[in-house]
């Protein structure tokens, strides 16, 4: 009865509705120490002058660690092991077919940086510490995010709900978490940001949750197209308004429908089509 369970949840889960309300009270617990612990440690670390990889451990990559390990422990409660856990939340073995359509979608955005880098003279020049930015967008942007908001909100929120009702929840619910950036200070520069991200992080909440949905209940594909994404920041060039930055910010709008058209084409993932791996649970 546990291995069929879980098989039925990798697909997407048969519940019964789950309010919003409940659904985002159970979010909070791991955003909370996610998001919550980012948001107290930024103003600790300016007050306290800490260097570049101080803040990154303390502002990012370790809330993002804690937020997973607390959303493991959220769906343990549920169903019943940690493994099961782990599977439903999307951190199971990825599929090759959904890996394959985000690395597809994103080509838009690899290829908007060469054409920055070489036809726009966009210096390619790394910022200060650029591995631990790496390591923090791998654990925090593309993992954690990913495993909260699709692996945990999305799912709960899609049983009983059509797929344009659960992602638009997720998608307010995603956007206005990025609030958090305000944590920085208010100033025109931090309020551009902001305000780019709180529009993007709202129209991308669509493909995250039908890739997510579409590639097996997932979380690696869209967690690889946000890796990519991301990436922008790895680039002093792209900090300031321009041109390269306007171009990267129109290849990430065209990989919405790019995303739509090939996980229309290529998935869902037949459940007999899963890693053996996940089949036997």
């Amino acid at each position: 009865m546990v291995h069929d369970r879980t098989q039925m949840t990798v697909r997407l889960e048969v519940l019964s509705r789950e309010s919003f309300a409940h659904v985002l009270a159970v979010t909070s617990i791991p955003l909370a120490a996610f998001v919550g612990l980012a948001t107290i440690a930024i103003p600790f670390a300016h007050a306290w002058s800490l260097d570049i990889s101080a803040y990154l451990w303390l502002s990012g990559i370790v809330p993002g660690i804690l937020g997973v390990v607390v959303a493991i422990a959220v769906e343990w409660r549920r169903q019943g092991s940690i493994g099961n856990a782990v599977v439903c939340l999307g951190m199971g073995r990825p599929h090759p077919r959904q890996l394959l359509t985000a690395l597809i979608a994103c080509t838009p955005v690899v290829l908007a940086y060469l054409f920055s880098f070489l036809q726009l003279g966009v210096p390619f020049v790394l910022v200060p510490a650029w591995p631990l930015w790496l390591l923090q967008f791998v654990i925090s942007q593309s993992v954690t995010e990913q495993v909260i908001y699709q692996g945990l909100l999305y799912r709960r929120l899609r049983s009983g709900r059509s797929f344009l009702s659960a992602a638009t929840l997720s998608a307010v619910v995603f956007s206005l978490m990025h609030l958090s950036r305000l944590a920085h200070g208010i100033s025109p520069k931090v309020l551009f940001s902001l305000g780019m991200t709180l529009v993007f992080a709202a129209i991308l909440a669509y493909p995250a949750a039908y890739l997510f949905e579409k590639g097996g209940n997932s979380i690696w594909g869209f967690a690889l197209m946000h890796l990519v994404i991301d990436s922008v920041d790895l680039f002093t060039g792209f900090a300031a308004p321009g041109p390269g930055l306007y171009i990267f910010l129109a290849a990430v709008l065209v990989t919405v429908p790019l995303t739509f058209l090939l996980a229309r084409a290529w998935l869902p993932v037949a459940t007999s089509d899963l890693p053996r791996s996940w089949r036997s649970q």
